[in-house]
């Protein structure tokens, strides 16, 4: 439809061009998970994929291979690591926006 337009000739739009978000209360994750993604986003190495929102963190799991065994490595909690592989698997999303409003 682009290309009809003439908006951006010459660039094929990938199926992960445009991609899923899922967006969570900060209420489905405990204190400690919240907690630890506070440090995560600090740190030199995850601020690269777990940034800090202005309401709460955005985990990119595209950017990083094996998001979910990298945040059990950090101490995830089970179920915030079962909530987003689920989300991976079922709706193949790209970031979790993870909010006070969800």
């Amino acid at each position: 439809m682009t290309v009809s337009l003439g908006w951006m000739p010459g660039v094929k739009m990938t199926c992960r061009f445009i991609t899923p978000m899922l967006k969570c209360s900060l209420e489905h994750i405990t204190k400690k998970d919240n907690d630890l993604l506070a440090m995560l986003c600090q740190s030199e190495c995850e601020s690269e994929w777990i940034y800090e929102s202005e309401f709460g963190y955005i985990i990119d799991v595209d950017a990083v291979r094996y998001p979910v065994l990298m945040l059990k490595k950090h101490g995830l909690s089970r179920e915030a690591r079962w909530l987003i592989q689920y989300a991976i698997k079922q709706a193949n999303i790209s970031m979790i926006h993870v909010t006070q409003w969800g």
